[in-house]
């Protein structure tokens, strides 16, 4: 032991056995089995449970508290280097300048983890959006069998948004409109759809956090959009605009009644361009229970890319468009609302 690093390494060892004396504690413990005589109450199985499908109860009201915390989070991080270190629940920017917040909340639905279904998922979280009168007694299999009935899929998939828009307007009785091309080309119709409280389902690339990312398409899910959140030069002092109960941001705003907000503050939420000021999205799945936010644009990239997919996930047969995903969902949406007779 007569070369530095000899020596060095003796000193890491005899730290290193001083800490796990100095921290020894008894082992915990085996974990229990996976035969667990009560699989309900098996703690390894807590994980998994997760994703078993079916509704999330309580998951709709707690969507109205997330929407509050998610989006103070954002803004936050948005406005970051314009925040007093000395006041978190204020952000210094010129005078008028305002975030509204526009959401409908509804109940998770989740599709598990067996298969694909995210698109079904999607769709019954849809129902209650527009306000379905059936909407509780619909789950999965009711999409799941008239699709396959139709011909749209085998294992739960849905790589044409045309074949989910028909399978949505069958079951929900509703309308549907799938709208071609990149989503900037219709921002202020997508804008003015969700703050009529109606759902807006989009294929993209999700990450490991649910968030929109650009994987090629080979991690490619719908979601559920249901509101966003906007910053921008805004007048609050109208009746239909009021203050969120949130701690952290004191010009946070709810919009409760678009009827009685003039057309100048309309405009300058609904023709906001995401390229100068902040523009989120308030989403579902059905893969985590909790209400998600996006950023426009980070969505809007992922669903300019969907060109392949990931067969490896969900080995098996799938029903594809002639030309693939690139065909079916790459730069593809759908609008969902009531029947006219029917709003």
């Amino acid at each position: 032991m007569n070369t530095p690093h000899e020596r060095l390494q003796a000193i890491k060892e005899q730290n290193a056995e001083a800490v796990r004396l100095r921290h020894k504690t008894p082992p915990g413990p085996p974990p229990p089995p996976m035969d667990w005589r009560e699989p309900n109450k098996n703690p390894r199985m807590v994980k998994l449970r997760r994703f078993e499908p079916g509704r999330v109860p309580g998951s709709r009201e707690k969507s109205e508290i997330e929407q509050v915390s998610l989006g103070e989070g954002e803004i936050l991080l948005y406005s970051k280097e314009l925040a007093s270190s000395n006041a978190e629940d204020s952000i210094l920017r010129k005078g008028g300048f305002s975030w509204i917040s526009c959401n409908t909340s509804v109940e998770s639905y989740l599709q598990g983890s067996k298969q694909p279904m995210c698109g079904l998922a999607a769709s019954l979280m849809a129902a209650e959006a527009i306000r379905v009168p059936f909407a509780q007694n619909l789950d999965l299999e009711d999409f799941f069998e008239k699709a396959k009935e139709r011909g749209y899929t085998k294992q739960g998939e849905m790589f044409e948004a045309q074949d989910l828009a028909k399978l949505i307007e069958e079951i929900l009785l509703c309308e549907t409109e799938v709208l071609q091309g990149p989503i900037d080309q219709y921002r202020r119709k997508i804008l003015e759809h969700l703050a009529a409280g109606y759902p807006f389902l989009i294929p993209h690339d999700a990450d490991h956090d649910h968030r929109p990312t650009k994987k090629n398409g080979e991690k490619s899910h719908w979601g559920i959009v249901t509101g966003f959140l906007v910053g921008a030069q805004i007048d609050t002092n109208q009746r239909g605009i009021v203050k969120t109960p949130g701690t952290k941001v004191k010009n946070h705003f709810f919009c409760k009644k678009w009827g009685k907000i003039n057309k100048e503050t309309k405009d300058a939420i609904f023709d906001v361009d995401p390229s100068e000021n902040p523009l989120f999205l308030f989403a579902k799945q059905g893969r985590a229970p909790g209400l998600k936010i996006w950023s426009w644009e980070s969505l809007a990239e992922s669903n300019t890319q969907l060109f392949n997919f990931d067969t490896s996930r969900f080995p098996g047969d799938y029903i594809l468009p002639a030309g693939g995903p690139a065909e079916g969902l790459n730069e593809k949406s759908i609008l969902i609302r009531p029947r006219s007779n029917q709003s």
